[in-house]
């Protein structure tokens, strides 16, 4: 039996009072020891002043229906041993649990289980090695072990936070729609430190929420240390109004903004876009400035500049402008990719790393590579390559350009960024295959749809080569070299990474900075950032943390 969490606003108007229970509801997804057990339910009991006060809040806000966290009992223990399940009774008050399913707690806690088997068969391996005194095997367990024990722990914490929240909020959510009403107001019992968490999920959903927290003092009277005792429980409510939303400026410096970063834009949880072309360095000043100055000091971090363009030195102009105008405390992100080139050449760079490695042709930077297109990706893909150390050719392909043309651009990297390249002008087959003789990895960034190295030149070769092929419009850069090849041998000592293998990578990069953007609230996102990111999505020591627009969570059914 399969089944999945699917979290969705509520259709109407959603109020949610949100009230501070006494202790946080024991809940835990790897399961602690008895002892600790029996400890934790001890003193998890609503007092006999919550419960009046938990009354007078009905009688006053009249909610249409009540919830708790089931937190690790069981729904039979939740309305037989609880005395709120009684006090709603009394009221007339419909009453559901809202927490994280029993089959989907078992199915994660099992892959936690998993972890744990797994870092005890290292720890008994690690203890093995240590008493033979075997070094090389003591460092290796341990730092595996340190990483599953990091594993492990980002996973609980993921279900126990975030994942749990979003069931509380499905479990809030789905019992409004039990009332069959438009216009609702659901009371729910809230661990304090899901408080917060909890209300921002719920704003973010489109429901009103009011936050009623508790000051709860107790008293004894001057000559009896234990009775009687007197509790006090006061509320001290906090209306929380809509968030601002997550703002993007898009500041593009040509005619008309790229709608493929304003879509990535939306996909990775940007709430609002806005978009300005012909964005120069005095026009960046003022909209900044503009900005900044509209918003709260908390709340300037949930704006974020994007800039883009064709000209690759007028978007470093407008980020060098933006970078000045911005001071503590008013600081948002801001992300540097020039039409795409930045992410597009990091995760063309990535990949060759990785297939140049591979077939044991060593390391990238020690290669000759030629690059075959003077665009803006082509420009950074060189740049990079020569910040590695590489020998890099810069080659322009197309016959109405000239050797001049290449040399300026050559010039231009160099003051530009401090490297040096060969600049080669390259207009037809028997100029390109002398360059293909050179260079052991060759890229091709040149204009969609052209192909600048046919069959007839591949078989001219006589070493092995690396084809990196940036074209997805046919026909490709590359004779024979197909869109999804990620290191396919596409002639004897000849391999390719084609157009969609760097594609996926790219997205993924793109998306994680704005991500990272959205969460982080400050920082430039830029060259190095993109690199450093597409470099460690290659060898998979990052994941990419995907928009959470709609989580979907689906397991077996089976503990």
């Amino acid at each position: 039996m399969g089944e999945a969490l699917e979290l969705e606003p509520f259709e109407g108007r959603l109020r949610v009072l949100l009230v501070e229970k006494e202790y946080d509801e024991p809940f835990w997804l790897v399961e602690p020891t008895e002892a600790s057990r029996e400890k934790n339910h001890l003193f998890k009991k609503p007092s006999k002043a919550f419960l009046e006060f938990v009354k007078k809040l009905v009688e006053i806000y009249r909610p249409h229906v009540a919830t708790e966290e089931l937190g690790v009992r069981s729904e039979n223990k939740f309305y037989k041993f609880n005395p709120l399940a009684e006090l709603f009774k009394e009221l007339g008050l419909p009453f559901y649990p809202a927490d994280i399913h029993e089959y989907a707690r078992s199915y994660l806690a099992s892959r936690a289980d998993r972890l744990r088997e797994r870092i005890e068969e290292i720890a008994k391996a690690l203890k093995e090695a240590e008493e033979r005194k075997d070094e090389q095997a003591y460092d290796y367990l341990l730092t595996y072990g340190q990483y599953l024990q990091g594993e492990l722990e980002n996973e609980i914490a993921e279900v126990e936070g975030s994942v749990r929240d979003a069931w509380i909020a499905k479990g809030i959510i789905d019992a409004a729609r039990k009332v069959g009403k438009k216009d609702v107001t659901c009371l729910h019992i809230c661990s304090p430190k899901k408080l917060d968490s909890l209300a921002e999920l719920l704003i973010s959903l489109g429901a009103d929420v009011q936050i009623v927290r508790l000051e709860k003092k107790v008293s004894t009277l001057a000559d009896e240390s234990l009775a009687p005792i007197e509790v006090e429980v006061r509320p001290m409510a906090k209306v929380v109004g809509k968030t601002p939303p997550r703002i993007l400026y898009f500041f593009s410096t040509d005619e008309v903004p790229s709608p493929f970063d304003i879509n990535m834009a939306y996909d990775a949880g940007f709430d609002v876009i806005v978009p300005y072309a012909r964005v120069d360095p005095d026009r960046a000043r003022v909209l900044v400035q503009d900005a900044m100055f509209s918003r709260k000091v908390k709340d300037v971090k949930r704006m974020c500049f994007f800039i883009s363009g064709r000209d690759l030195e007028a978007v470093e102009a407008v980020v060098d402008v933006i970078r000045d105008t911005m001071f503590p405390p008013f600081e948002c992100p801001v992300i540097v990719d020039p039409r795409g080139a930045y992410t597009t050449a990091a995760s063309i760079v990535a990949k060759a790393e990785k297939v140049v490695e591979e077939k044991g042709f060593g390391k990238l930077g020690n290669q000759t590579c030629a690059v075959f297109g003077t665009g803006p990706v082509g420009r950074i893909v060189a740049v990079l390559l020569a910040k590695m150390g590489a020998k890099v050719l810069l080659v322009e392909p197309w016959e109405k350009m000239s050797q001049q043309y290449v040399d300026e651009v050559a010039d231009k990297l160099r003051r530009r960024y401090g490297v040096s390249v060969e600049s080669v002008f390259a207009p037809n087959k028997a100029d390109r295959l002398e360059v293909l003789k050179r260079a052991t990895v060759i890229f091709t960034v040149a204009a969609p749809g052209v192909r600048i190295i046919d069959k007839s030149m591949l078989s001219e070769l006589r070493f092995s080569k690396v084809f990196i092929d940036a074209n997805a419009k046919p026909p490709t850069g590359v004779e024979g070299l197909e869109l999804q090849d990620d290191g396919r041998e596409i002639a004897p000592g000849i391999y390719g990474v084609g157009a969609l293998a760097i594609g996926r990578l790219k997205y993924k990069v793109e998306m994680y900075l704005l991500r990272q953007a959205i969460e982080k609230g400050r920082g430039i996102f830029g060259l190095d950032e993109a690199l450093n990111l597409a470099e460690d999505l290659v060898k998979g020591k990052t994941k990419v943390v995907l928009p959470k627009v709609k989580l979907v969570l689906s397991w077996s059914g089976k503990s």
